[in-house]
């Protein structure tokens, strides 16, 4: 679901999040985990994948964006500590960096939503992290309103506690918008997470997102 198309490129400096922040909220509402790969950026939008390069030793990482900073002049980014070991930054503190943003088809939909979905991607409902790699989940539903689409997909993430997505599929005349819930590696997980969601749709079905390519 990646594909490694350069949008756009800054160059600055990187530092890292203190070990004190670990289990924290971050702004997209996950807690900071030293062990993933993700950021924080000023302004680039939640879930937001970026290949972040050391500028002194080449060595690059991708990271997702989840949380909002750094607020320090010249810093571009705050790392994980993961990432910023794989950059080669741990012992300095920081380091120069450039990064370019990566196409990512996984699209975070935020509270503020537009009238329409355009194109025939999942949306995310909110960044609950997949590590944006896509494996099995449930599919609910289709609607003909992405409003409500929307609405149906948010009350689904907060109850069951779990990832959802809005897919729009083009028609001859307008579109249909479907409702999954759940991202898992393994399709046993997902039929776990099927036979709970039967009492509020009854004709679901487990789904491999691998499929929507």
């Amino acid at each position: 679901m990646i594909c490694a198309t350069s949008r756009a490129q800054e160059v600055g400096f990187a530092s890292f999040y203190h070990d004190y922040f670990s289990g924290k909220a971050t702004a997209s509402g996950e807690r900071y985990d030293p062990n993933k790969l993700t950021a924080a950026h000023k302004s680039l939008p939640i879930g937001t994948l970026i290949k972040v390069t050391n500028l002194d030793n080449d060595k690059s990482v991708i990271v997702r964006v989840n949380d909002r900073g750094p607020y320090v002049r010249g810093r571009i980014l705050d790392l994980s500590r993961s990432a910023a070991a794989q950059l080669g930054i741990i012992a300095s503190g920081f380091g120069k960096v450039s990064y370019e943003i990566i196409e990512n088809k996984v699209v975070e939909v935020r509270d503020t939503f537009v009238e329409e979905l355009p194109d025939e991607k999942f949306y995310m409902v909110n960044a609950v992290d997949s590590s944006v790699k896509l494996g099995y989940g449930v599919k609910m539903g289709s609607f003909d309103d992405p409003k409500l689409a929307f609405v149906v997909s948010k009350e689904l993430r907060t109850k069951y506690n779990a990832t959802a997505y809005i897919q729009t599929v083009k028609l001859m005349k307008g579109s249909i918008y479907r409702i999954f819930v759940g991202n898992f590696a393994s399709q046993a997980d997902a039929e776990q997470l099927k036979e709970t969601l039967k009492k509020y749709s009854p004709d679901c079905v487990v789904v491999n997102y691998e499929t929507f390519k």
